[in-house]
Protein backbone atom coordinates (compact mmCIF):
# COMPACT_ATOMS: atom_id res chain seq x y z
CA UNK A 1 0.00 0.00 0.00
CA UNK A 2 1.08 3.75 -0.53
CA UNK A 3 2.53 5.51 2.23
CA UNK A 4 1.41 9.50 1.52
CA UNK A 5 4.09 10.61 4.36
CA UNK A 6 6.72 8.89 2.21
CA UNK A 7 5.76 9.14 -1.88
CA UNK A 8 9.49 9.70 -3.11
CA UNK A 9 11.14 6.83 -4.21
CA UNK A 10 13.39 6.45 -7.37
CA UNK A 11 13.98 2.98 -6.92
CA UNK A 12 10.42 2.08 -7.58
CA UNK A 13 10.06 -1.75 -9.32
CA UNK A 14 7.55 -1.73 -12.44
CA UNK A 15 4.67 -3.17 -9.89
CA UNK A 16 5.19 -0.55 -7.60
CA UNK A 17 5.69 2.49 -10.01
CA UNK A 18 2.09 1.30 -11.83
CA UNK A 19 0.49 1.48 -8.46
CA UNK A 20 2.13 4.93 -7.63
CA UNK A 21 0.69 6.05 -10.66
CA UNK A 22 -2.53 4.67 -9.95
CA UNK A 23 -2.12 6.48 -6.55
CA UNK A 24 -1.62 9.24 -7.58
CA UNK A 25 -4.93 9.38 -10.11
CA UNK A 26 -7.04 8.23 -7.40
CA UNK A 27 -5.48 10.91 -4.62
CA UNK A 28 -6.18 14.23 -6.64
CA UNK A 29 -8.96 16.31 -4.86
CA UNK A 30 -9.73 13.69 -2.20
CA UNK A 31 -7.84 13.08 1.25
CA UNK A 32 -4.20 10.86 1.16
CA UNK A 33 -4.59 8.66 3.45
CA UNK A 34 -8.44 7.47 2.56
CA UNK A 35 -7.98 7.14 -1.11
CA UNK A 36 -4.11 5.38 -0.40
CA UNK A 37 -6.52 2.46 1.90
CA UNK A 38 -9.13 2.31 -1.28
CA UNK A 39 -6.84 1.64 -3.60
CA UNK A 40 -5.41 -1.23 -1.94
CA UNK A 41 -8.65 -2.51 -1.39
CA UNK A 42 -9.31 -1.97 -5.15
CA UNK A 43 -6.13 -3.77 -6.14
CA UNK A 44 -5.38 -6.34 -3.35
CA UNK A 45 -7.61 -9.17 -3.86
CA UNK A 46 -5.98 -9.46 -7.87
CA UNK A 47 -2.43 -8.67 -6.78
CA UNK A 48 -2.59 -11.96 -4.97
CA UNK A 49 -3.07 -13.91 -7.84
CA UNK A 50 0.30 -12.36 -9.88
CA UNK A 51 -1.58 -9.89 -11.82
CA UNK A 52 0.26 -6.42 -12.19
CA UNK A 53 -1.59 -3.16 -11.11
CA UNK A 54 -2.06 -2.30 -15.12
CA UNK A 55 -3.18 -5.74 -15.51
CA UNK A 56 -5.53 -5.53 -13.37
CA UNK A 57 -6.93 -2.53 -15.19
CA UNK A 58 -6.97 -3.96 -18.36
CA UNK A 59 -8.38 -7.45 -17.54
CA UNK A 60 -11.23 -5.58 -15.32
CA UNK A 61 -12.04 -3.52 -18.51
CA UNK A 62 -11.61 -6.16 -21.25
CA UNK A 63 -14.37 -7.64 -18.24
CA UNK A 64 -16.39 -4.37 -18.35
CA UNK A 65 -16.18 -4.37 -14.50
CA UNK A 66 -13.54 -1.88 -13.98
CA UNK A 67 -16.39 0.85 -12.74
CA UNK A 68 -18.01 -1.83 -10.24
CA UNK A 69 -14.78 -2.64 -8.96
CA UNK A 70 -13.81 1.17 -8.49
CA UNK A 71 -17.28 1.73 -7.09
CA UNK A 72 -17.20 -1.22 -4.87
CA UNK A 73 -13.95 0.69 -3.31
CA UNK A 74 -15.10 3.39 -3.43
CA UNK A 75 -12.89 5.23 -4.68
CA UNK A 76 -14.98 8.33 -6.31
CA UNK A 77 -14.91 10.09 -9.12
CA UNK A 78 -15.29 6.96 -11.55
CA UNK A 79 -15.66 8.38 -15.05
CA UNK A 80 -12.54 10.75 -14.27
CA UNK A 81 -10.61 7.71 -13.13
CA UNK A 82 -11.95 4.97 -14.85
CA UNK A 83 -11.03 6.92 -17.97
CA UNK A 84 -7.47 7.88 -16.91
CA UNK A 85 -6.79 4.30 -15.51
CA UNK A 86 -7.77 2.57 -18.71
CA UNK A 87 -5.70 5.00 -21.57
CA UNK A 88 -2.48 4.25 -19.09
CA UNK A 89 -2.68 0.54 -18.38
CA UNK A 90 -3.42 -0.08 -22.26
CA UNK A 91 -0.89 2.85 -23.57
CA UNK A 92 1.66 1.78 -21.27
CA UNK A 93 0.90 -1.90 -21.60
CA UNK A 94 4.12 -4.15 -20.17
CA UNK A 95 4.35 -7.14 -19.09
CA UNK A 96 8.04 -8.13 -18.39
CA UNK A 97 8.51 -7.94 -14.40
CA UNK A 98 12.27 -7.88 -14.93
CA UNK A 99 12.76 -5.20 -17.42
CA UNK A 100 13.62 -1.94 -15.42
CA UNK A 101 12.60 0.25 -17.97
CA UNK A 102 9.08 0.28 -17.68
CA UNK A 103 7.55 2.64 -19.98
CA UNK A 104 6.01 4.96 -17.25
CA UNK A 105 9.80 5.77 -15.69
CA UNK A 106 10.37 7.12 -19.08
CA UNK A 107 7.69 8.87 -20.50
CA UNK A 108 7.32 12.79 -21.06
CA UNK A 109 5.33 14.63 -18.83
CA UNK A 110 3.59 16.02 -22.11
CA UNK A 111 2.01 12.70 -22.78
CA UNK A 112 0.98 11.89 -19.30
CA UNK A 113 -1.14 15.67 -19.60
CA UNK A 114 -3.03 14.15 -22.76
CA UNK A 115 -4.76 11.52 -20.44
CA UNK A 116 -8.28 12.56 -19.69
CA UNK A 117 -8.01 12.67 -15.86
CA UNK A 118 -4.32 13.98 -15.83
CA UNK A 119 -3.79 17.38 -15.31
CA UNK A 120 -0.70 19.00 -15.32
CA UNK A 121 -0.82 18.87 -10.82
CA UNK A 122 -1.23 14.94 -11.44
CA UNK A 123 1.47 14.63 -14.01
CA UNK A 124 3.82 16.52 -11.76
CA UNK A 125 3.05 14.61 -9.04
CA UNK A 126 3.96 11.06 -10.44
CA UNK A 127 7.01 12.43 -12.01
CA UNK A 128 8.70 14.14 -9.30
CA UNK A 129 8.09 11.70 -6.79
CA UNK A 130 9.26 8.77 -8.82
CA UNK A 131 12.34 9.97 -11.03
CA UNK A 132 15.36 11.86 -9.34
CA UNK A 133 16.04 15.59 -10.15
CA UNK A 134 13.15 16.95 -11.92
CA UNK A 135 12.67 20.57 -12.17
CA UNK A 136 8.65 20.58 -11.49
CA UNK A 137 5.60 21.60 -8.73
CA UNK A 138 3.09 19.74 -7.77
CA UNK A 139 0.58 22.69 -6.97
CA UNK A 140 -2.13 21.03 -4.51
CA UNK A 141 -3.95 22.95 -1.49
CA UNK A 142 -1.00 22.58 0.27
CA UNK A 143 1.82 23.99 -1.75
CA UNK A 144 -0.34 26.95 -2.95
CA UNK A 145 -1.60 27.78 0.93
CA UNK A 146 2.06 27.74 1.42
CA UNK A 147 3.33 30.12 -1.25
CA UNK A 148 0.24 32.44 0.03
CA UNK A 149 1.59 32.62 3.31
CA UNK A 150 5.31 33.59 1.94
CA UNK A 151 2.88 36.45 0.19
CA UNK A 152 2.43 35.23 -3.52
CA UNK A 153 -1.10 35.75 -4.97
CA UNK A 154 -1.41 32.08 -5.18
CA UNK A 155 -5.59 30.71 -6.05
CA UNK A 156 -7.10 28.59 -3.58
CA UNK A 157 -7.46 25.20 -6.41
CA UNK A 158 -4.76 24.47 -8.99
CA UNK A 159 -4.29 27.00 -11.79
CA UNK A 160 -3.91 25.55 -15.33
CA UNK A 161 -1.70 27.34 -18.19
CA UNK A 162 0.70 30.34 -17.70
CA UNK A 163 -0.67 30.60 -14.12
CA UNK A 164 0.42 26.95 -13.26
CA UNK A 165 3.65 27.75 -15.26
CA UNK A 166 4.12 31.25 -13.22
CA UNK A 167 3.86 29.81 -9.67
CA UNK A 168 5.67 26.39 -10.22
CA UNK A 169 8.80 29.24 -11.24
CA UNK A 170 8.18 30.45 -8.08
CA UNK A 171 8.02 27.07 -5.80
CA UNK A 172 11.55 26.12 -7.50
CA UNK A 173 13.24 29.25 -6.75
CA UNK A 174 11.93 28.29 -2.99
CA UNK A 175 13.72 24.59 -3.38
CA UNK A 176 16.42 26.19 -5.05
CA UNK A 177 16.94 28.51 -2.25
CA UNK A 178 17.15 25.77 0.44
CA UNK A 179 19.32 22.99 -1.68
CA UNK A 180 16.27 21.07 -1.17
CA UNK A 181 14.98 19.10 -4.48
CA UNK A 182 11.47 20.11 -5.05
CA UNK A 183 10.26 16.46 -4.48
CA UNK A 184 11.68 17.03 -0.86
CA UNK A 185 10.47 20.49 -0.57
CA UNK A 186 6.62 19.11 -1.93
CA UNK A 187 7.06 16.47 1.07
CA UNK A 188 7.95 18.50 4.07
CA UNK A 189 5.54 20.69 3.29
CA UNK A 190 2.51 18.12 3.03
CA UNK A 191 3.96 16.17 6.16
CA UNK A 192 3.88 19.33 7.64
CA UNK A 193 0.38 20.27 6.65
CA UNK A 194 -0.63 16.54 8.54
CA UNK A 195 0.99 16.94 11.49
CA UNK A 196 3.90 15.05 10.71
CA UNK A 197 7.05 16.54 12.24
CA UNK A 198 9.69 17.74 10.22
CA UNK A 199 10.98 21.20 9.81
CA UNK A 200 10.64 23.56 7.16
CA UNK A 201 13.28 26.40 7.24
CA UNK A 202 11.89 30.29 6.49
Amino acid sequence: MIDPTKVTNFQRNPKQLEEFFLFCVAVAGKGAFQQAKKLDAFLSPFLKYGYTPFGVIRTLDMDGTLEKFLQEAKIGQYDRIASAYRAAAHFFHYDDDNDRYHPLSQVHIKYLECIRGVGMKTARFFVMHSRPNQPLACLDTHILAWLRDKGHNAPKSTPNGKKYLELEKIFLEYARSRSMSPADLDLQIWNEAHGVKTKISS
